[in-house]
């Protein structure tokens, strides 16, 4: 595994530990949202299932493979949901700015907004009590951008060794179109640079695709949620 991918998955996998897991045996589960089950590794090799579970790998997953571990468990697995695992190496004479418009989120009210607009660019509930304790993280930054006095847009960004991870950046249906991704992005590539880091990773989804390239993102690997029924 290359240096680039094993910096995204290492992020990945202390920031998903941040959010609450509980380790059951070699796996990591989450209680509530985000709902994540997986081993440190992002394999499937050892991870059992039953039905109705689900768990995040980046192993290479055809129908052939599939059916495989289908019949392993005596049930069907499908792949729930696909993210492309990215990482953008940070060039050192890179320059990016801060935007005013963006603001650190701190205080537990800041915490409330945050999560029900989050909530809304992403269509599914965040648990608000998982953003409260991850605020506490020392190396977990929050942000929100406003427009107007609301927020339009949201991320975390957080700190591993040299790596800063980006996750959760979404814009609300309201405030699409206005350039907020790209705002958040440049940032977010500016606190990289300020706190000295090597590698800016994410997992994207299709929509976000051709910003994430624009900006330098390599596509490394894909993320899959495999379900079992």
């Amino acid at each position: 595994m290359n240096a680039a991918l094993q910096a995204n998955l290492d992020n990945l996998n202390l920031y998903w530990q941040a959010l609450g897991a509980k380790q059951e045996g070699e796996l990591f589960v989450h209680l509530s949202w985000p709902n994540k089950r997986w081993n440190p590794g992002l394999s499937l090799h050892g991870v059992n299932f039953s039905s109705g579970q689900r768990a995040s790998t980046v192993d290479e997953l055809d129908e052939k493979c599939l059916q495989l571990l289908s019949d392993q468990h005596g049930l069907t697995l499908s792949v729930a949901m696909q993210l492309v695992v990215m990482t953008y190496e940070l060039p050192q004479d890179a320059e990016f700015e801060f935007r005013q418009e963006i603001e650190r989120v701190s205080t537990p009210k800041q915490v409330t907004d945050w999560t029900v607009a989050c909530s809304k660019a992403f269509n599914y509930v965040i648990d608000e009590a998982v953003i409260q304790h991850l605020n506490a993280d020392n190396n977990s930054h929050i942000f929100a951008l406003y427009k107007e006095g609301e927020i339009a847009g949201t991320v975390i960004l957080y700190k591993t060794g040299n790596t800063l991870g980006i996750h959760q950046l979404g814009t609300l249906r309201e405030f699409r179109k206005m350039g907020v991704a790209s705002s958040l992005m440049q940032h977010s590539l500016a606190l990289a640079k300020e706190l000295g880091c090597e590698y800016v990773t994410l997992q994207a989804s299709k929509a976000g695709l051709p910003l994430y390239e624009q900006l330098g993102f390599q596509q490394l690997a894909m993320l899959t949620s495999v379900l079992a029924e």
